[in-house]
C-alpha cells in the first residue's frame, strides 16, 4: 500500500484520559456526602438511645451513693454456713448435801457396755448420783481389786472393770459417784484366808451360821487383823479411784444364837464387842473422800444396830438409813409410845420411822436409801411421795425393778426433779 493510500484511511481514536479523570472526582463527591450524612445519623441515633441508658444506670436505685460519698461496691453476701444445733444439757448441780442417788444392781458393773447402759438411763430419769457396790452384799467384788484375799480367793472377783474406770464413767454424765463397800457380810473371803472369819475359840475350826447342809456359811470377822487389813487395802484402792464419797455398809455381827456364842467365846460375849465394829469404821474414815455409813432402820428401832453410836463416830461422816419394809414390821416403840408397823401402809411406815429415826439424830444428816425389796411399785411411790413431804435433800433408790437383760433403771418414774434436775426427795 502506498502511502496516500494509508493516509486516507480513518484512523479511530480513543477517548481523553482527562475526561474519565473528572468523572471519578465527581463519584468521590457523592461518596463523601452520603458519608456524611450517615455519621450524622448515627450520631444522632446514638444520643437519642445511648443517654436514656446512661440515666437509667445513674438513676439513685443502682447508684446509692448519696451527696458527698464516695460509691463503693455492695458487700458481698454469701449464704449462711450450714451448722448442727447442739442442745447442752443442764449441768449438775448435785453436792454431797443434795443429791438424788441410784443405786446400781451388781451386773451393771459386769461390762462398760453395762454400765453405760445403766446409768444413761439413770440420769434420764433424773437422777443425778450412782451409788456402785464395788463390794456387794454376800462379798462379792465388782471391780478388778488387787486385794490379796480377793485375789487369792475362787470366783471372789466378778468384773475387769477398774474403780478409776467405773467412778470416770459415772462422772462423765455430770453425776456423783458413790461407791459402796459391804464391809464384813461376808461369806466368800474366809474361804480364801481362814483368820478372817469367826473361829470356835482356841480352836482352828470356822465357824459357820448353820450347819454345812443346810446351806451354813462363814462371815468376816472384825476381831481379826487379816479382816482388818483387807478392809485397809480395799479402802486404799476405793479412795484413790476417785469416787466422790463410800457408803460403808453391813458394819455387823452375824445373827448369833446363845450356841454359837459359846463357840466363839468371849470376843463375842463382851458387851464392848461394838468396840470392834467401829474399828473396822475408823479404817474408813481414814480416807481423804467423804463417808457415809449405813445403818439399818429397823435395827435402830429395835436397838440391835450396834454400830449406831453417834458419839463415837466421825460427826463428818453421813448416816444413809436403809428402809427395808420387809424388815419394819411388828410392834416397835416411837418417841416412848409404842407403834404397830405392820399395820401402816408404807407411806405411813416412811414418814413415822424416819421421823423417829430423825428424832434420835439430832442435827446429824441422814439419808434415807429405799430398798425395794418385798413391796410393789404403787407402794415405792409411797416411799417416794413421805421422803418428798418430809423434805429430805438427799436419797438413795435400788435397783430392784431393773431388768438384767436390758441393764437399765426400772420405767417407773424417780422422785419429782426440780429445774437443775435434782432428784428431790
Amino acid at each position: 500500500m502506498s502511502y496516500r493510500q494509508a493516509k486516507r484511511r480513518k484512523i479511530k481514536r480513543s477517548k481523553s484520559l482527562y475526561g474519565n479523570r473528572r468523572k471519578e472526582k465527581r463519584n468521590h463527591v457523592v461518596a463523601l456526602v452520603v458519608t456524611l450524612f450517615a455519621a450524622a445519623g448515627l450520631v444522632f441515633f446514638g444520643y437519642s438511645i445511648g443517654k436514656p441508658i446512661l440515666d437509667y444506670i445513674n438513676n439513685d436505685e443502682y447508684n446509692k451513693a448519696t451527696e458527698g460519698t464516695a460509691w463503693a461496691p455492695p458487700a458481698e453476701t454469701t449464704l449462711p454456713e450450714e451448722t448442727t444445733s447442739v442442745t447442752t444439757p443442764a449441768k449438775n448441780t448435785a453436792t454431797l448435801s443434795k443429791f438424788g442417788a441410784y443405786e446400781l444392781e451388781s451386773y451393771n458393773l459386769t461390762s462398760l457396755e453395762a454400765l453405760e447402759m445403766a446409768v444413761t438411763k439413770a440420769k434420764s430419769e433424773g437422777y443425778t448420783a450412782i451409788c456402785v457396790p464395788l463390794k456387794e452384799r454376800g462379798g462379792h467384788i465388782y471391780y478388778d481389786t488387787k486385794a490379796e484375799i480377793a485375789v487369792n480367793g475362787e470366783d471372789i472377783i466378778l468384773s475387769t472393770l477398774s474403780a478409776k474406770t467405773i467412778a470416770t464413767k459415772i462422772q462423765e454424765h455430770d453425776m456423783l459417784a458413790i461407791a459402796k463397800v459391804s464391809a464384813l457380810y461376808d461369806n466368800v473371803a474366809p474361804f480364801s484366808e481362814k483368820e478372817a472369819g469367826y473361829l470356835f475359840e482356841g480352836q482352828i475350826s470356822s465357824w459357820y451360821d448353820n450347819s454345812v447342809d443346810q446351806g451354813g456359811k462363814p462371815w468376816l470377822s472384825p476381831f481379826s487383823e487379816h479382816t482388818k487389813t483387807y478392809m485397809t487395802q480395799l479402802v486404799g484402792e476405793v479412795d484413790t479411784a476417785g469416787f466422790d464419797a463410800i457408803i460403808c455398809a453391813d458394819v455387823v455381827f452375824p445373827t448369833l444364837r446363845n450356841s454359837d456364842i459359846e463357840y466363839i467365846g468371849e470376843i463375842v460375849r463382851s458387851p464392848e464387842r461394838y468396840k470392834a465394829l467401829l474399828d473396822i469404821v475408823a479404817i474408813f474414815e481414814t480416807a481423804e473422800t467423804d463417808l457415809m455409813l449405813e445403818v439399818s432402820a429397823a435395827k435402830i428401832l429395835t436397838g440391835t444396830e450396834e454400830v449406831f453410836k453417834l458419839g463415837e463416830i466421825s460427826e463428818e461422816t453421813q448416816i444413809v438409813v436403809e428402809m427395808n419394809y420387809a424388815d419394819l414390821i411388828g410392834t416397835v416403840v416411837i418417841n416412848g409410845e409404842e407403834a404397830n408397823l405392820s399395820g401402816m401402809s408404807v407411806y405411813d411406815r416412811t414418814t413415822t420411822v424416819l421421823g423417829e429415826i430423825s428424832r434420835r439424830c439430832g442435827d446429824r444428816k441422814i439419808i434415807p436409801h429405799i430398798n425395794t425389796t418385798g413391796i410393789s411399785e404403787v407402794q415405792l411411790e409411797e416411799a417416794r411421795r413421805a421422803i418428798r413431804e418430809m423434805k429430805f435433800d438427799s436419797t438413795v433408790y435400788d435397783g430392784a425393778y431393773m431388768t438384767p437383760a436390758a441393764t437399765t433403771a426400772p420405767e417407773e418414774t424417780p422422785a419429782e426433779t426440780t429445774a437443775d434436775t435434782t432428784v428431790t426427795p
